[in-house]
C-alpha cells in the first residue's frame, strides 16, 4: 500500500531517520524513499543492531501514518530484506541501484530531479547531515566538482543493466567478490547465494583524473 502520500511524509520518514540515527548510531551511504517502499543502504555500529534500527524505524513511522490518516490494522507488509554487501564497486553499484528505482518506476526521467534520494547528496552537494559518503566515491575525481560529474554519469550508465541487476538481488542473501561470499559461508555455515555471481565493471569507477 502507499505508505507515503505527500512530500510531508517523506519529510518526516526522514526526521524519524535522522532522530534514531542519533539514538542507535548507523552510517547511512544512499537512500531512497519510493510511494509504497523505501530502500536504506547503511553500515551499522556497534551495539546497533539492524533489527534495533528497524523495528524502532517502523514502528516510529507508522504511529505517525496511523494518526495523520486514521489507518487501522496492519501497516508495513513483510519483515524488512537485508543484504550483506561488501565494501568494493558493488557498494556503489549498489546505491546506483537505489536512486534509479524512482527512473525505473517512470517517476523521473533522471534521478537528480527526484527529491527523496541520496542523488543529490553526491551528484549536486545537496545538504543532507544524516548521510555519510559512500566510501568509494572519493574515487570518481580530484575535485567535488569532477566527483560530482562522474558519479552521475556512473549511475546512469547502471540503467541499462538494472533489470539483471534487480532479478540477481532477489535470489541472494550477499553481494561481493568470490572470496567475500566465501568467508560468509564459511562463517555462518550456509550457502550464501548461487555461485556465478560475477563481478561489476572496474571502469565504473573513474580514476582522479582532472
Amino acid at each position: 500500500m502507499v505508505v507515503f502520500h505527500e512530500s510531508e511524509d517523506c519529510g518526516k520518514y526522514l526526521e524519524i531517520l535522522e532522530a534514531i540515527q542519533i539514538q542507535h548510531p548507523f552510517l547511512l551511504y544512499h537512500y531512497c524513499l519510493m510511494t509504497d517502499h523505501v530502500h536504506l543502504l547503511l553500515e551499522t555500529q556497534e551495539g546497533s543492531p539492524l533489527s534495533q534500527i528497524m523495528k524502532k524505524l517502523n514502528l516510529t513511522y507508522a504511529i505517525y501514518y496511523k494518526k495523520k490518516y486514521r489507518h487501522t490494522g496492519h501497516f508495513w507488509q513483510d519483515r524488512f530484506k537485508s543484504l550483506l554487501i561488501e565494501k568494493d564497486i558493488y557498494l556503489l553499484a549498489c546505491g546506483a541501484y537505489i536512486e534509479l528505482n524512482p527512473v525505473k518506476a517512470g517517476i523521473v526521467k533522471d534521478p537528480i530531479q527526484y527529491p527523496y534520494s541520496s542523488h543529490s547528496f553526491y551528484a549536486q552537494g545537496g545538504d543532507q547531515p544524516f548521510l555519510t559518503p559512500n566510501p568509494l566515491y572519493e574515487q570518481f575525481g580530484d575535485t567535488e566538482a569532477l566527483r560530482q560529474a562522474h558519479y552521475k554519469t556512473f549511475v546512469l550508465s547502471r540503467l541499462e543493466d538494472y533489470d539483471n541487476y534487480t532479478k540477481n538481488l532477489m535470489a541472494k542473501r550477499a553481494i561481493g567478490s568470490e572470496a567475500f561470499l566465501s568467508a560468509l559461508e564459511g562463517q555462518f555455515k550456509v550457502m550464501i547465494s548461487k555461485r556465478g555471481r560475477g563481478r561489476p565493471k572496474k571502469e565504473l569507477v573513474h580514476s582522479n583524473e582532472k
